[in-house]
């Protein structure tokens, strides 16, 4: 068994319905009957166990409104992963007892998607009134069980310029670990770009901002950047991830040496796939 094979961790698509309507999701086309029978469920689980996989990742859509939720999560505790994560935008781990039953059944790890630090501003993004309370609550529960909390921040123009201070306000809820996406311009983002789009050059000095804030807090490796080319994080370009770079194998930085970011050349895949027209 390859060594960076057990740490990769194995992603499964468990639906593509939800019961929020973001204003940035990319996923708003998609077939929403297109989700997976448990049985093609189970088959991935142990197929992934069985190549060498040891850490699971459950995500949507919204994963949790699948009836079967903590069936697929038992079968993968069963089957021998001990590191089981779910992403989740939180609004049905208001209920307490739900949030036993998961860590009951094997999570050991939730993933949220917290937009903001502000409660109105996230639910408009949401567009669901009392998302963030209803997460947050969710967060504290599964926090008093002990579950690890984590974080993506999809990046828009209500909160580009706080980055590093709605992370910390998240870390001092319990929440350490985070993925920062820049947004993928299409579905329900593309349609309001014009509102709530942001430009990776406008981003870039409140990411490294974001990254020295969460060195100094002892938490350098708990924070990703999804969807940003290295170009746009002068000296942190290792906490890039999650786009091709022709010609290169290895997608972080650390595993390229010697690459050199030639921004705008044909090189770089990610200026094409997001939203060139904004990138200056």
């Amino acid at each position: 068994m390859l060594e960076n094979q057990n740490l990769k961790c194995y992603e499964l698509i468990l639906n593509y319905n939800c019961n929020a309507r973001c204003r940035f999701c990319s996923q708003g086309s998609f077939d929403k009957s297109l989700n997976a029978g448990f049985e093609r469920i189970a088959e991935n689980i142990y197929a992934a166990y069985k190549s060498g996989y040891r850490r699971l990742g459950l995500t949507g859509g919204e994963p949790l409104l699948r009836p079967d939720i903590l069936k697929i999560i038992a079968l993968g505790k069963k089957v021998g992963f001990r590191f089981i994560r779910v992403q989740t935008n939180g609004i049905r781990l208001e209920d307490k007892k739900f949030c036993s039953a998961l860590v009951k059944a094997g999570l050991t790890f939730c993933k949220f998607s917290f937009l903001t630090d502000d409660e109105q501003a996230h639910d408009s993004l949401v567009s669901v009134p009392g998302a963030w309370k209803k997460a947050m609550t969710g967060a504290e529960s599964l926090r008093k069980l002990k579950i690890r909390l984590g974080n993506n921040i999809l990046i828009n123009r209500h909160n580009y310029r706080r980055l590093p201070e709605i992370i910390n306000s998240l870390i001092g809820k319990g929440i350490t670990n985070f993925v920062v996406i820049y947004p993928v311009y299409i579905g329900s983002m593309a349609e309001n770009a014009g509102e709530i789009g942001v430009s990776l050059s406008e981003c870039g000095k409140y990411f490294l901002k974001a990254a020295d804030l969460m060195e100094k807090a002892g938490l350098a490796r708990e924070l990703l950047f999804l969807n940003t080319p290295p170009c746009f994080l002068k000296g942190r370009e290792n906490l890039a991830i999650g786009l091709e770079y022709r010609g290169h194998g290895p997608r972080r930085q650390e595993d390229r040496p010697g690459f050199q970011c030639r921004r705008g050349q044909s090189l770089c895949a990610g200026l094409q796939k997001l939203r060139p027209e904004r990138q200056v």
